[in-house]
């Protein structure tokens, strides 16, 4: 009985504590994907590279915009803070449901600062771009 008792005791330990570290380290993992495919659109932008900037789009954004070149001129018109920062840091990541969020502070190329918040989804083919909220940051 004892014996029983303490293999329970174990597994109880095992699971509130370690559990939620493993979650934890997917989280931070997860976080650190995302970012990196936030970084890559940045950078395709930067260079004004359409195909690439396009392969982090998901595909309702695709279906929208059916080509790299209609994805870029969207993009040149509506999103210029991300288009052409001046600067940009990582603010807060979270997720609701399946979608991970994360801010982004940015400089954009008018001197103004703004937030843009995206969204991202996993696919087999890894995380995609869902969408992005720009607006004018508050106080700065």
């Amino acid at each position: 009985m004892r014996e029983k008792l303490a293999r329970l005791i174990a597994v109880i330990i095992v699971v509130t504590v370690f559990v939620p570290a493993v979650s934890a380290i997917a989280a931070e993992e997860d976080k650190a994907r995302v970012q990196a495919v936030i970084t890559g659109q940045i950078e395709a932008f930067l260079q004004d590279d359409a195909a690439g900037a396009y392969s982090y789009a998901a595909p309702v954004i695709r279906r929208t915009f059916p080509t790299p070149e209609a994805f870029i001129a969207m993009v040149r018109r509506g999103y210029s803070p991300v288009y052409r920062p001046q600067s940009y840091s990582f603010g807060q990541y979270g997720m609701r449901g399946d979608t991970h969020i994360q801010s982004l502070d940015v400089i954009g190329p008018d001197g103004q600062y703004y937030v843009a918040v995206y969204t991202l989804m996993e696919t087999d083919g890894g995380f995609v771009i869902t969408g992005c909220y720009i607006k004018p940051a508050q106080g700065v």
